[in-house]
């Protein structure tokens, strides 16, 4: 019987970590020159996109006279992304695995692994709220915000994506224990 957290596991933790994230982030080998174009282009696009939404958003916004409601929509926006994103994400990293076989097999407390997977989709979190937290730059600077909002911003944008994993792990419980 394995400890749920036994001393050495922090180690362990951080070499399946870094086995997945190379796992998910690594191009397949026949494409590894066009990949990293097509990543880049494709966060590039993601981060225009998000600074035009919130540019439309501030802009109506504002000229209804409701500019005060910009930071919370715009972190509600957010969230919505992270928990869809989180549903996917941890989805497809806890029911379609490929490495299950192999990683059941390892000498590994079920906690660990289990963590491993969460912060594998917690850094995917991360990524996509860098990306999308470019909708908050226009209001923020409509809005004459100085560099105190922006050094409150960064803590904020990193516990962002907390609560919709959370939610995003219970409901695929349910649904885990729901369907056989």
């Amino acid at each position: 019987r394995q400890a749920v957290w036994a001393p050495g596991s922090g180690r362990t933790l951080r070499a399946l970590v870094r086995v997945q994230l190379r796992q998910l982030f690594t191009p397949p080998p026949n494409l590894s020159d066009r990949w990293l174009l097509n990543a880049a282009l494709g966060i590039l696009g993601l981060m225009t996109t998000s600074w035009l939404v919130g540019d439309y958003l501030y802009d109506r916004l504002a000229a209804t006279g409701h500019a005060r409601l910009w930071l919370p929509l715009g972190l509600a926006l957010l969230s919505m992304a992270a928990l869809a994103a989180g549903l996917s994400g941890l989805g497809s990293l806890f029911f379609q695995l490929r490495d299950l076989p192999l990683v059941a097999a390892l000498p590994v407390a079920p906690g660990v692994l289990g963590a491993s997977k969460l912060l594998v989709a917690l850094i995917g979190q991360w990524l996509l709220t860098v990306s999308l937290a470019f909708a908050l730059v226009p209001g923020a600077l409509g809005q004459g915000f100085g560099a105190d909002f922006w050094a409150r911003t960064v803590p904020v944008l990193l516990l962002l994506p907390l609560p919709p994993l959370a939610v995003a792990a219970l409901v695929l419980l349910a649904i885990a224990r729901l369907v056989p």
